[in-house]
């Protein structure tokens, strides 16, 4: 039997972690058919990430082209997956272009470093430049959509594992820019800080995964606990609560609310003579335009 020493054990279990988790999401998606396609790009972001993790491993102090910059544009790209599924899963836009733009604009300063070691500093500081920017931008992406159904507490907390990675990077960008003689973890030899490093980034980013569906979910339930199936709009149980809040309000404060009630005329006519398959459609239309006026 090999004897495997502690860092490629270190690497193989996190390998594990993230293959396990690819195959989670793909299960998820494909089987449970929960958040599909914002699922199978959180899979292959774990796929993504487990082959860089896995060229990192076959770094020597000579330049390679596959192993020190194949690494690095794998797991950015897992970054941009993290990015994409999350703008998926929550509905909001997303510019595939503009990070292609940064992964060119990456590639095109870190392709002509190929020394080595002795480009250390360089590479990791255009790494975390890129990934620092798609973190930020995946935790605003999910503070935003939190926000739209929680207060700002629980908001906050969902960004917990993508903004405290974030500060990490940001920390280390610091400490690398400045002129503070700090040397980063190298891939190279019997450091294992940097494997612990990536360990911890697998954890904390397959949380972040699992918080935003489960963030998606509840934000699902709790709509279609809340909303009429056919129009969209505010059911019985909605509108109970709703008006016990404003006359809390009222009572407390004295802040003065109105109910406006409305009649749809001869609506059973136009069920009779049309069907109620029109009728469906004019208290869709109705909805749309109440919901566009008030």
């Amino acid at each position: 039997m090999p004897a495997y020493t502690p860092e490629t054990q270190l690497m193989l279990f996190i390998m594990l972690i993230a293959l396990v988790s690819a195959m989670a999401w793909a299960v998820l998606g494909s089987v449970m058919k929960i958040a599909p396609r914002t699922s199978k790009r959180f899979a292959a972001a774990n796929l993504l990430f487990s082959s860089g993790i896995a060229l990192l491993t076959f770094r020597q102090e000579t330049p390679s082209l596959l192993y020190w910059h194949g690494s690095d544009i794998l797991i950015l790209g897992a970054f941009m997956l993290l990015k994409h599924g999350l703008s998926q899963l929550f509905n909001l836009k997303y510019r595939l272009q503009a990070d292609l733009a940064v992964l060119a604009l990456w590639l095109v300063l870190a392709l002509p470093l190929q020394r080595g070691l002795d480009d250390l500093n360089q590479m990791t500081i255009l790494f975390l430049m890129a990934a620092t920017l798609w973190l930020l931008q995946s935790t605003a992406v999910l503070y935003k959509a939190t926000r739209r159904s929680f207060d700002v507490l629980l908001a906050l907390a969902a960004t917990i594992p993508l903004s405290g990675l974030g500060l990490v990077f940001i920390t280390q960008l610091v400490l690398l820019i400045a002129p503070t003689g700090y040397t980063p973890p190298s891939p190279v030899g019997d450091d294992t800080n940097i494997f612990w490093g990536f360990l911890l980034f697998t954890l904390l980013i397959n949380v972040a995964m699992f918080t935003s569906v489960l963030v998606r979910l509840v934000v699902k339930i709790r709509y279609l606990a809340e909303r009429d199936q056919l129009t969209g709009l505010y059911n019985r149980f909605a509108l109970n609560r709703f008006l016990q809040q404003q006359h809390s309000l009222w009572q407390r404060h004295g802040t003065s609310y109105a109910v406006l009630i409305c009649d749809l005329d001869h609506f059973k006519q136009l069920n009779d003579k049309y069907g109620h398959m029109a009728g469906d459609e004019a208290l869709r239309n109705i909805a749309k335009v109440l919901g566009n006026s008030l």
